[in-house]
């Protein structure tokens, strides 16, 4: 799954470099998954954003990296990190920075993109507005999808995705904060503490406006079929595109460009969350006591109903 994941992002290398390590000190599976959030985050420290002088930088990261850790926080309580939104106001720095590029006057700019707006992962934001004092204009609440960075804006699934330019500064990494609120949920621990009705209609909301747009694409599925030559084709639900670069095809709508690359990484983190949470459900009878509370505080009903589970006694 990790290989995926850095295909798309674009950390092979660096995830291979980790994983030889991982298994020469004979980790398990916790130790794999933290060995590849390190390589995500050398690959994290050499993401480029737009140009300006250090000291803005340094701040948009410390802003960003702030508010990410705050909203995880906050939706951890509420049991949802895959999509998670909070008042600009209540962020560090009002979630705005001092933008600065030489010759030109300092402006403050909103530290993230405006996403309330109708787009692939959400109709408007019905969230709570912010105090009209807003320093850098933010008009509506903030909103970031998490459960499928780093294409976090349903507005914005260009093949460029939005995290790969948060910029690092010190110990101030938003992407990692970002990576490593979307990879707990790839974990059992993490997937039992997120509701799962979010993920389930923000899935339903995603294939009832892209279903649309590749129904006319044609589907190769083997059996027999000789394979489409030089065009873009779908097989298992996903966008293939022989001889040719998959980063160059997008497809248009009325709610932004959605790239062929960002099509299929989104739509293998939703099936990587179910999947994940029926092998989890299905080995409910070695579940850890941390899991156990984590499915007790969880409102997903489906969680809820679970009886109690069966404890087994052991012979003295």
């Amino acid at each position: 799954m990790w290989q995926r994941v850095a295909l798309a992002v674009g950390f092979e290398r660096e995830l291979e470099a980790a994983v030889v390590v991982a298994r020469g000190s004979r980790v398990r599976l916790a130790g794999l998954h933290a060995a590849a959030l390190d390589a995500f985050e050398a690959r994290a420290r050499s993401f480029e954003g737009p140009p300006m002088v250090a000291p803005s930088r340094t701040t948009l990261a410390e802003v960003r990296h702030a508010a990410i850790y705050k909203m995880v926080a906050a939706g951890s309580r509420r049991a949802n990190t895959w999509s998670v939104e909070a008042d600009p106001t209540t962020l560090s720095g009002g979630a705005c920075y001092p933008h600065l590029r030489i010759g030109e006057p300092l402006v403050m700019r909103r530290a993230f993109e405006v996403d309330t707006g109708p787009g692939y992962f959400a109709d408007a934001s019905t969230g709570p507005l912010p105090a009209t004092d807003s320093a850098c204009g933010w008009i509506g609440p903030m909103r970031l999808n998490l459960g499928t960075f780093p294409w976090v804006y349903g507005g914005n699934l260009s093949p460029s995705a939005p995290g790969l330019s948060w910029q690092t500064a010190g110990n101030h990494v938003p992407a990692v904060a970002a990576m490593r609120a979307a990879a707990s949920m790839w974990t059992p621990l993490g997937n039992l503490s997120q509701d799962a009705r979010v993920v389930a209609a923000q899935l339903g909301h995603f294939r009832r406006h892209t279903d649309p747009l590749v129904e006319d694409i044609p589907v190769w599925e083997v059996r027999g079929r000789p394979r489409p030559d030089g065009v873009l084709y779908r097989r298992g639900g996903l966008l293939y595109f022989p001889q040719g670069s998959l980063e160059i095809v997008v497809l248009l709508d009325p709610r932004g460009i959605l790239g062929a690359v960002a099509y299929n990484y989104i739509l293998e983190r939703f099936a990587v969350f179910f999947a994940m949470r029926r092998a989890v459900l299905r080995a409910r009878d070695v579940w850890t006591p941390e899991m156990e509370r984590a499915a007790a505080n969880n409102p997903d009903p489906c969680l809820r109903a679970l009886p109690a589970r069966k404890e087994t006694s052991r012979a003295s």
